[in-house]
């Protein structure tokens, strides 16, 4: 079986020779007198259409077209592979026209987009697995409003048996916003804990004024404000993991649909003859 460094070597090899035949196959079309924009040009809009492709075998997942992961490393190649043309294609410059500026752009943000998401679906299945077991994100929201309900309860038990409303302006002050909706998205992105610092010490100065029932009632309580923070912390990158396909999938698409324009626009002013 092929490790994953043996995998890698072979895919940055492949992609080296690619990129070696490339160039020599431009040169020899530059000595003949043609524009290489015209060839890297196809090519480009080649590579982008397969790559496009990637996000229709994720939907059609049942048809036997190889396996997700041999996909994956396709796309992130052919990704790198196309990245060098479209450099060779701009000439290595900056956009002049409106279109092409806009075209530029897309692409940048493809690309970025594309090898943010590559270091993100690397790290956060690691960083879930430092903050408890990985959650499925359609979950979270059931076990966030467990956590809040087992709050009340407590409350509400502690209340019947002590008679006193201590613990119950302790939970509207500062629990009853925290357990009822996700909290700190970016303090948990930046690994940031004073969010929960700060509301555990709140905790610690509020079981001085509770009697042995209420701080028994409170210790509860603050296991499950960390387990709300470990939720939180999950959600926060769960999201993220989603959320970049939300700017990389739509601008793949009108990158395709301001190529062809341009491809257009170039034909139609003669500047796309070979």
């Amino acid at each position: 079986m092929m490790t994953f460094a043996t995998r890698r070597l072979r895919n940055w090899s492949v992609l080296f020779a690619a990129m070696a035949i490339a160039l020599v196959l431009f040169a020899g079309y530059d000595v003949t007198l043609h524009s290489v924009k015209f060839m890297t040009g196809w090519l480009l809009i080649a590579a982008v259409l397969v790559l496009a492709m990637f996000n229709l075998r994720k939907r059609f997942s049942f048809l036997p077209l190889l396996t997700a992961s041999t996909w994956l490393q396709f796309h992130i190649y052919l990704g790198l592979f196309a990245s060098a043309v479209f450099l060779i294609h701009t000439g290595w410059g900056l956009p002049t026209g409106y279109l092409e500026t806009l075209l530029w752009t897309l692409f940048i943000l493809v690309a970025l987009s594309g090898i943010f998401g590559i270091l993100i679906t690397r790290t956060v299945p690691e960083l879930q697995q430092q903050h408890g077991e990985a959650l499925f994100l359609g979950r979270i929201p059931q076990f966030r409003a467990q956590l809040a309900t087992e709050v009340r309860d407590l409350i509400i038990d502690t209340m019947k048996e002590t008679r006193t409303r201590t613990l119950a302006k302790f939970y509207s002050a500062h629990l009853h916003d925290y357990f009822a909706a996700p909290r700190n998205f970016l303090r948990h992105l930046i690994g940031s804990g004073r969010h929960l610092n700060g509301l555990l010490r709140e905790i610690e100065l509020a079981e001085r004024y509770l009697d042995t029932p209420g701080k028994a009632a409170l210790i509860e309580i603050r296991e499950r404000v960390l387990q709300k923070d470990t939720l939180d912390y999950q959600l926060a990158f769960l999201l993220l993991l989603r959320g970049w396909l939300f700017i990389h999938v739509p601008a793949t698409y009108a990158m395709i649909l301001i190529a062809f324009v341009h491809v257009l626009l170039a034909y139609g002013y003669g500047m796309g003859s070979p």
